[in-house]
């Protein structure tokens, strides 16, 4: 039996993960859930989730310096992050690009094109590794 991918949602709002969360498990996605980016940090660690959403403004780390962190990570710095956010202007989405993230998706989003995306870095994330 092939196991689900697994996505690791990180976002300070607990509205947004639980959203995110039913939308990835209703269309067979594991999840791993996490309100800041230095928990997002731990559980990435733990769980080596195929593709990680990231939200960019957070308390404490913002998604920004949540991304490099992981990035400097030897066993996690291939995941590819995918960014989540309201401020959708070419600045940040550059920015976004530049911290190591592979994707930037604006909020509000379609669902149908959050769940292309993430389905799209799964499939590229795993013919990379094999």
């Amino acid at each position: 039996m092939v196991s689900k991918p697994l996505v690791l949602v990180i976002d300070d709002s607990l509205v947004n993960l639980a959203f995110l969360g039913d939308i990835l498990e209703k269309n067979h996605f594991d999840i791993v859930l996490a309100n800041s980016g230095e928990r997002g940090l731990t559980l990435a660690k733990q769980s080596h989730p195929d593709v990680v959403l990231l939200d960019v403004i957070m308390p404490g780390w913002d998604g920004y310096e949540t991304c490099e962190r992981i990035k400097q990570e030897p066993d996690l710095e291939k995941i590819p992050i995918l960014f989540l956010s309201a401020m959708g202007t070419t600045e940040h989405k550059v920015r976004a690009l530049q911290v190591g993230g592979v994707d930037y998706v604006s909020k509000p989003f379609q669902k149908e094109q959050l769940l292309a995306r993430v389905r799209t870095h799964v499939e590229l994330s795993h013919l990379r590794r094999n």
